[in-house]
């Protein structure tokens, strides 16, 4: 027993011997690859394309973006040394404009930082080839210490500069004032990524209607659904058939009429209307249920070249993104006179749709010049 017990222990000291030093590098390295900004901002094109003077156009939408969780840990060496050069570009920033600044003795304190990155699946595979600004740190909890009779103006001047920041709390000591703030949201550094493909797998894949039928009952459904590894995908026109039931119900009376207009009706509410995509990625439990996500397109009943994104997963080699790819897929919509029934249904077996899984290669690139980022 004894000697069980001297063996565990050697395997506990060898585990840690090998790992400690890891998480130690991984923690003294969270800030790799991020570049300090000169001037910071209160806003910056994520996603755009970087060239010799900085990044091109105005980047993706918010709904591109994911946000980390507040990162407050800056215990390691190289996190305290770049904590501070983050607080100097923030004091450069208020600086600007700012006279009371430049005259008393600020001091700040930042508290926590959040990490906003690239995610559109879209964006990222349109772009392998191309350096793209991909991840951004943005200051959100900071605490200001000041001489207490510029405190006032101080406050005025954040609110100026800050649209969302809310003052949490002031305590006083001595001739000083510390202001704890939240909701900075001011981005300090950023990361320039190269993207390169490493390799793409495909998988042909179909849709099936969820309607049934059991002795001589129909059961119809406006849902179409793949249900492939770890995802489920389901098609609806749920808010376009729901307003072309509105124009049948309307006219119950006259099948006539119905039969000359049900084409002008679909191509109203399709005007008018989303389809609603749900995206079940079975695999991902992180909130304790697979991850259930919803998209509203715009996308007519004959689909061409339509991208899909499941999901998209930054790994120790790269990021992976999962996607389906409907090249093609023609839908027959029929409104079917039955106490104002539609339904749709598939025409021919022209679909050509793939599961495509994705590894790109992300390599950090470094800016040359001085081009005030």
């Amino acid at each position: 027993m004894k000697k069980v017990k001297t063996h565990q222990a050697r395997i506990l000291l060898f585990l840690c011997i090998i790992l400690f030093p890891r998480l130690s590098f991984a923690q003294e390295n969270f800030f790799s690859g991020f570049r300090q900004m000169e001037v910071p901002r209160n806003t910056i094109p994520m996603g755009a394309i970087w060239s010799d003077t900085g990044p091109l156009g105005y980047g993706v939408l918010d709904s591109e973006l994911e946000v980390s969780d507040s990162y407050s840990n800056f215990n390691s060496d190289a996190n305290k040394s770049f904590k501070e050069g983050l607080s100097l570009s923030i004091l450069s920033f208020l600086k600007v404009g700012g006279g009371y600044v430049s005259s008393s003795n600020l001091n700040i304190e930042l508290k926590s930082i959040k990490i906003v990155r690239v995610v559109s699946t879209d964006v990222l595979r349109k772009n392998i080839g191309n350096s793209i600004l991909y991840e951004a740190i943005k200051a959100e909890d900071i605490i200001f210490t000041i001489n207490k009779s510029k405190s006032a103006e101080l406050k005025a001047d954040l609110t100026q500069k800050f649209k969302n920041i809310s003052i949490i709390s002031e305590t006083e000591y001595e001739n000083t004032k510390k202001i704890e703030t939240k909701g900075v949201g001011l981005y300090i550094a950023y990361r320039v990524v190269n993207l390169q493909k490493r390799n793409t797998s495909t998988k042909k894949v179909k849709f099936k209607s969820q309607t049934s039928s059991s002795t001589g009952v129909i059961k119809f459904s406006d849902t179409y659904y793949i249900n492939y590894n770890n995802y489920i995908v389901t098609l609806c026109p749920c808010n376009i058939l729901s307003c072309a039931k509105q124009k049948v119900s309307s006219n119950i009376n006259n099948e006539n009429f119905i039969a000359e207009n049900q084409n002008i009706w679909l191509n109203q509410c399709l005007n008018n209307e989303n389809w609603t995509i749900t995206v079940v990625d079975k695999k991902d439990i992180s909130e304790g249920q697979p991850k259930e996500t919803k998209i509203f397109a715009k996308m007519p009943f004959d689909i061409w070249n339509k991208i899909i994104p499941l999901s998209n997963k930054v790994k120790s080699d790269g990021i992976e993104i999962n996607y389906l790819n409907i090249e093609h897929l023609f839908l027959d919509v029929r409104l079917v006179n039955l106490s104002g029934l539609t339904y749709m249904t598939f025409k021919g077996n022209n679909e050509k749709i793939t599961m495509v899984k994705e590894k790109i290669k992300v390599l950090t690139f470094r800016p040359k010049g001085d081009n005030g980022w």
